[in-house]
């Protein structure tokens, strides 16, 4: 399994881009941006492996694997932080829908 990666995806697009390309096709986003605070995300490491390896789509039999790498990338067993979110800035993107048309 390859190391899993923080900057692969941060250094591409963000929010902003993502209104503006919602802007171009017409729609009228509303984007709400907020710092998700840094601290434990999950009650135990175990509970952190599951979702990831579950994001991941891997089958449990790479469930060791996955917590593997999750400690190769720095998450303390003792302090299981979410990698995508935790001590970042998130936005909610939210439009009008166009039911009925």
């Amino acid at each position: 399994m390859a190391a899993l990666s923080r900057s692969a995806a941060a250094d591409v697009a963000d929010g902003r881009d993502l209104v503006a390309i919602l802007t171009a096709m017409g729609l009228q986003p509303r984007p709400q941006t907020w710092q998700q605070p840094g601290g434990r995300d999950y009650a135990t490491f175990e509970e952190l492996t599951e979702v990831t390896r579950r994001r991941l789509c891997l089958p449990p039999g790479r469930t060791a694997e996955v917590a593997s790498a999750l400690m190769a990338e720095g998450i303390d067993p003792a302090r299981p932080v979410d990698l995508g979110t935790s001590g970042r800035t998130v936005v909610a993107i939210w439009w009008q829908g166009r039911g009925g048309r």
